[in-house]
């Protein structure tokens, strides 16, 4: 499985700002490319990227966001941001409805044919990615997924402690 690997001249260049561990390096590779398959899909999708995020955003969080809490994430402004939902409520993707905690607060919800169109597009990289997998053993998986998930938990980590306004860091 192992594989010669050739920085590509946007890494190379990165790499020469910084030092740090090939697999750090392999990681960063791996979050552009994540980065350039949004923009792709938004594309293919015929949307705007803004409303991709925000439906990413939308499908992501653990609970329901109101229009102020997408605004935050995405960095805009709530005029952008209501203006934003509406067109994605009028293109189907999302629904408006009152919180049944506080009737005052609005949430957004996806809509789960826009859900499922979004995975559905992602169904053959899945199947990609699946095969890949299916070449590691089961220690060798655990290891995969133990580091994904520590990855995932120091970028939040990161995000919070040194890129979010008010953190130490900022």
């Amino acid at each position: 499985m192992a594989e010669t690997w050739t920085p590509d001249p946007e890494e190379l260049a990165e790499r020469a700002l910084t030092a740090a561990d090939d697999v750090s390096w392999a990681f960063r590779e791996a979050t552009r490319v994540t980065g350039e398959l949004d923009a792709a899909l938004a594309r293919h999708l015929h949307m705007k990227q803004t409303d991709y995020d925000a439906m990413g955003h939308l499908m992501s969080a653990p609970a329901p966001l109101g229009p102020n809490e997408l605004a935050r994430r995405l960095g805009i402004t709530p005029a952008s941001a209501t203006e934003l939902v509406d067109r994605l409520e009028s293109a189907g993707h999302v629904r408006r409805e009152r919180s049944a905690l506080d009737r005052r607060r609005v949430e957004l919800h996806a809509d789960a044919d826009s859900v499922g169109m979004i995975i559905g597009e992602l169904q053959p990289l899945f199947a990609a990615l699946d095969a890949i997998a299916a070449d590691l053993d089961a220690e060798q998986r655990a290891t995969v997924i133990a580091y994904l998930r520590a990855v995932s938990r120091a970028t939040r980590d990161y995000i919070e402690s040194e890129l979010t306004p008010g953190a130490s860091g900022t």
